[in-house]
């Protein structure tokens, strides 16, 4: 793999020639930008999956993309909002979507009413000064911070809610 697409793939999951396919297919050169910002279309494409793929704060890509923490939210903020109305229909649940995720795993041998699955995923934390006894879980022997989706069987997070405290377990949290 060249060096750009390492780089591009350590960012943002996507190889350097199917971000620009992409940009191009989800027409972010048409986006008006607040405070009259005209980011390419391909680095608000970084932006947005560089956040998506690893949420982290916006100091972290500084040097990668070249623009302020600032600069970034906003760009990250009305793409997302423009993703959102674009595809609002196809990204929500209705009735007939989850009738058809229930009967797909019951054909496969799974129980009857089910639509998605449960998971938590536990992340490590410092041990805190007070109430350690919150966050510590005997399950991994240190303290974390639960987060907990449901995913559907297309793949898609359909819930994520999160930060419990890493003694829960999934059916508590």
């Amino acid at each position: 793999m060249p060096p750009q697409d390492e780089l591009a793939n350590k960012l943002t999951r996507f190889i350097k020639a199917d971000i620009i396919s992409l940009s191009l297919k989800l027409g972010l050169d048409f986006i008006e930008y607040p405070l009259q910002l005209k980011p390419s279309s391909i680095l608000s494409l970084c932006i947005l999956l560089a956040q998506l793929s690893s949420p982290t704060h916006y100091k972290g890509t500084l040097y990668f993309f070249g623009c302020s923490c600032a600069y970034q939210g906003i760009v990250f903020n009305t793409v997302i909002q423009l993703l959102y109305q674009r595809f609002k229909d196809i990204l929500c649940l209705s009735y007939e979507t989850i009738k058809s995720f229930s009967q797909s795993i019951e054909r496969v041998g799974g129980p009857r009413r089910i639509w998605g699955f449960v998971d938590g995923t536990l992340h490590p934390i410092y041990r805190l000064e007070e109430d350690q006894d919150q966050f510590y879980t005997g399950y991994t022997q240190c303290h974390t911070i639960k987060f907990q989706g449901i995913t559907t069987p297309d793949g898609l997070i359909a819930s994520l809610v999160g930060l419990f405290e890493g003694k829960l377990g999934d059916w508590m949290a």
